[in-house]
């Protein structure tokens, strides 16, 4: 049975770096061999039960994508909300499909679409509730991702999610309201919240619904590393299922001794399951509710496993269920950590508060490598801060809001009295948190290679400690961190960063770096300065920013600004001739990193505001790569009478417009290859087809981040090099995308 389950784990695992899905005939003959093999090699038969479990629901996710991209935008779709965020400027709620166009059609029901309603008009957003039975009248694209170096995989996210197409509602109509035990328990504790500090904090810890915390405290909670205590995970369900137990054994005290370990079992899963009912069932509390279960039945059923079969049961019983689960960042983060402790148990040589000390050192120090794989930072102050909130929450906050939720139950009106301290405890730590995060800087950026490099020492490090006789722990982690100069690739590179509808390029060269423009940033509060271009920086080895370049103001172009001008102050800020600069000073040449820097101005008196981009020509002696802007015909047509250079390669003006990319000014600079940066199926309809098309005929290679993820061009004295995202730096099946074939502009 062990080696069954190995073998389906293994093959989940190996699905993370899959180029493709395997194909039909290929799922036939593994499901032949799992058969001729069940009985000698169930290693064998579990890879191969495993892979065609995994490919038919991969294969069955991408064709509903494919076929609702197929059925036009503008839909009408009837389900039931599963989640809502929201904020000031909009609500962001999950939708499980019923119908599409009055249609149920089976390979879309059950999957989920995630839906956002605006402001519009000053009409106030639509008031929506997990349960809500819901008519939406929707403009919906495919499932679709910005995919970049060092950012959040959210491509990999929504289809961990099944999450089928991502949509702007233009009409809810609330068909039948909730009516549910726990909706009404719901609006019972906001009842009872009220005048308590720290309420939305509460509401969270209660009934997982997070969206009234406000961001700004959200995030504080999550870079001091203690935000998994905002999220129902396995932590709480073991809290309220150890508690719940408890509670069993003191009610079985007069019973025969077999009864006692029935009730206390008894007792464990209700708690649990009370829990996991009231916080609406999501997938972290799924997994531990499964792994609550099997634990139960294998201690208290004398069926002596081990803690790994254990560990192996639970994790086949949860990607039997949700196969595609095994893409999410939480599935790992919770069982790695269970895992982890089991081999901390086994490591640890002391006991009593010493040993508690050192797991939590050790899940820490062993949580570190997903941390800085999924999120690129390091917070130095979450192991102290764990020590102190996780015994807090455990001993005194949940064991409080259960009572408060058991006498509200009851009916009693006994419920503030626990609520409150509660409220008070947190409102406190809320406020040490910004005390500490104003003082110190809490979290640490870190590039990925070297966080991973960091974690693996500490891990060394740790084993060392607990195992002192064993002297080549310490003599690794010497060798580890004795100094080396990291090898540098010859040449420089040009990024174009996936942000959208926007344009934010990256020149790199000996560690420093030059930004040419700042993609957007929204009223929402999402900027991708902060997602994408900071992480980039971060991950390709914390470049030094020494300018950045405005090519003119428009929000696509100039919206990340404030935030770098705040993380960067000593970049030097070049400014076009837009009107709506105070100040421009986009003229001369620069000599940077060995490179030459020319900021073009065009002399275009009426035009559009476009036309006042600044340009920027880059040359290494070899190579010349030209950036430009949104500038259009009127500026091109400039370059045609007053610059007369060919270049290498070129952004495509205004994202592939009608108004730019003229065939007379491509035929004077003749690049050998063309990038845009466009968001996917904006509404736009960029870049242009008449476009796309007069680049084919000139035999002009057209590349579009939209389709390809970030492109990254590696120039050197030889030659050059020309990447993408989803082609070539993370080429995995969930990041390729469904509809590259059928789009135009790919690049493919």
């Amino acid at each position: 049975m062990k080696y069954f389950l190995i073998g389906w784990l293994f093959t989940l695992m190996s699905s993370l770096i899959w180029p493709t899905l395997p194909s039909v005939f290929l799922l036939m003959g593994c499901l032949v061999v799992s058969i001729l093999c069940i009985k000698h090699y169930p290693f064998v038969t579990g890879c191969c039960l495993a892979l065609c479990w995994l490919s038919w629901q991969a294969h069955t996710y991408q064709k509903a994508v494919y076929q609702l991209s197929l059925s036009g935008r503008y839909h009408s779709i009837e389900g039931t909300v599963t989640a809502v965020s929201k904020n000031t400027y909009r609500q962001h709620f999950l939708l499980k499909i019923n119908q599409i166009d009055q249609t149920t059609v089976s390979l879309f029901s059950h999957r989920m679409i995630r839906l956002s309603q605006y402001h519009r008009n000053h009409q106030p957003l639509t008031d929506l509730n997990i349960g809500d039975r819901v008519l939406v009248r929707a403009s919906l694209k495919p499932a679709h991702a910005s995919l970049d170096q060092g950012i959040f995989n959210y491509q990999r996210a929504l289809v961990a999610q099944n999450i089928i197409a991502l949509g702007t509602t233009y009409n809810i109509t609330i068909q039948t309201v909730s009516t549910s035990y726990r909706s009404q328990l719901i609006k019972r504790l906001q009842t009872a919240f009220q005048n308590i500090p720290q309420a939305s904090v509460m509401q969270a810890l209660t009934t997982g619904i997070k969206s009234d915390i406000p961001y700004r405290e959200r995030q504080l909670w999550m870079q001091a590393g203690v935000g998994h205590l905002l999220a129902i995970s396995g932590l709480h369900l073991g809290i309220l299922a150890f508690w719940g137990g408890l509670l069993g054994r003191l009610c079985s005290r007069f019973l025969p001794f077999k009864w006692r370990i029935w009730c206390e079992m008894l007792g464990a899963i209700l708690c649990a399951l009370g829990y996991g009912s009231l916080a609406g069932w999501p997938v972290s509390a799924q997994r531990a509710m499964i792994m609550l279960l099997i634990w139960l039945m294998v201690r208290r059923c004398w069926l002596w496993i081990s803690h790994l079969d254990c560990w192996l049961i639970a994790i086949f019983g949860v990607t039997l269920l949700w196969p595609l689960s095994i893409l999410s960042g939480g599935l790992w983060l919770s069982f790695g950590a269970i895992l982890l402790i089991y081999f901390l148990l086994w490591l640890c040589p002391w006991s009593g508060w010493r040993r508690l000390l050192f797991l939590q050192m050790g899940l820490w120090i062993g949580l570190l490598p997903l941390q800085v794989s999924l999120f690129g930072y390091i917070s130095w102050l979450a192991l102290p801060l764990n020590l102190v909130a996780i015994p807090l929450f455990s001993f005194v906050i949940i064991p409080l809001l259960l009572l408060g939720v058991i006498s509200l139950v009851l009916g009693g009106s006994f419920a503030t009295l626990f609520f409150s301290p509660v409220g008070i405890i947190l409102s406190l730590l809320n406020k040490a948190l910004f005390i500490v995060f104003a003082q110190v800087p809490v979290m640490v950026p870190v590039p990925k290679a070297t966080g991973l490099l960091f974690s693996l020492i500490l891990i060394i490090g740790l084993c060392g400690l607990a195992k002192p006789h064993r002297r080549w722990w310490i003599a690794l982690s010497i060798w580890l961190l004795w100094p080396a100069k990291p090898a540098l690739l010859d040449g420089w590179w040009v990024h174009f960063l996936d942000v959208g509808q926007g344009l934010a390029v990256v020149v790199e060269s000996n560690h420093h770096a030059i930004l040419y423009d700042t993609a957007a940033r929204y009223p929402s509060g999402f900027s991708y300065a902060r997602s994408v271009i900071q992480p980039f920086l971060m991950d390709r080895g914390d470049l030094t920013v020494d300018k950045i370049i405005l090519s003119h103001a428009d929000n696509d172009h100039a919206g990340g600004y404030p935030f770098l001008r705040r993380h960067y102050p000593e970049a030097q800020v070049i400014r076009g001739a837009d009107p709506r600069f105070k100040t421009h000073n986009c003229q001369g040449n620069y000599h940077w990193q060995q490179l030459v820097l020319t900021l073009i101005q065009p002399e275009v008196v009426a035009g559009h505001v476009n036309d006042q981009s600044c340009m920027l020509l880059i040359s290494d002696g070899f190579h010349r790569i030209l950036l430009t802007g949104d500038i259009e015909k009127d500026a091109e047509d400039w370059w045609v009478l007053h610059r007369w250079q060919q270049v290498d390669g070129i952004s495509v003006p205004h994202h592939g417009s009608q108004t730019s990319s003229s065939s007379i000014w491509l035929k004077q600079l003749q690049p050998h290859w063309a990038v845009a940066s466009s968001g996917f199926l904006n509404a736009y309809h960029l870049p242009a087809a008449s476009v796309v098309e007069r680049y084919r005929k000139l035999h002009i290679p057209f590349y579009n981040t939209a389709m390809l993820g970030q492109v990254s061009v590696h120039l050197y004295t030889s030659g050059s090099d020309l990447v993408s995202y989803r082609k070539d730096i993370a080429p995995f099946w969930y990041n390729r995308g469904f509809l590259l074939e059928n789009s135009h502009g790919s690049g493919w």
